[in-house]
Parts: C-alpha cells; sequence; structure tokens
C-alpha cells in the first residue's frame, strides 16, 4: 500500500511540475478587487475563484487548466 501511495504522490509531483507559478502582483490585486467588489454578491465569486481569473484576464490566459 504504501508503494500505491509513493506512486501516486510520484504522478501527482510531476503534474504539479508542469505548472507555471505566476505571483499575486500589485495589478493581478487590483484587478482581483474589482472582479470582488462587481460579482461576489451578485454570483457568489469566490476569492479563490476571483484570484484565478484576476491572475488569466491581467495576463491574457485564455484558459487555465
Amino acid at each position: 500500500m504504501a508503494q500505491l501511495i509513493n506512486n501516486e504522490l510520484n504522478r501527482i509531483q510531476q503534474h504539479l511540475d508542469l505548472l507555471q507559478n505566476i505571483p499575486i502582483d500589485q495589478p493581478i490585486s487590483e484587478k482581483f478587487i474589482q472582479l470582488m467588489a462587481q460579482y461576489s454578491l451578485s454570483h457568489k465569486l469566490t476569492i479563490p475563484d476571483a484570484l484565478i481569473a484576476a491572475t488569466a484576464l491581467t495576463h491574457n490566459i485564455a484558459s487555465i487548466l
């Protein structure tokens, strides 16, 4: 069983290594605040979703997979 867990952890780490880390800078923070102010109540926008959206919009990323 421990080997199965280690194999799964290795696969997860391999996938995580493919991701790009984008720090939250001033432009992302400003877009985040704008999105939260506009959509948090009317669309129940959550903080994680707003951060993802703000990052994608700021960096012109069409989709984050």
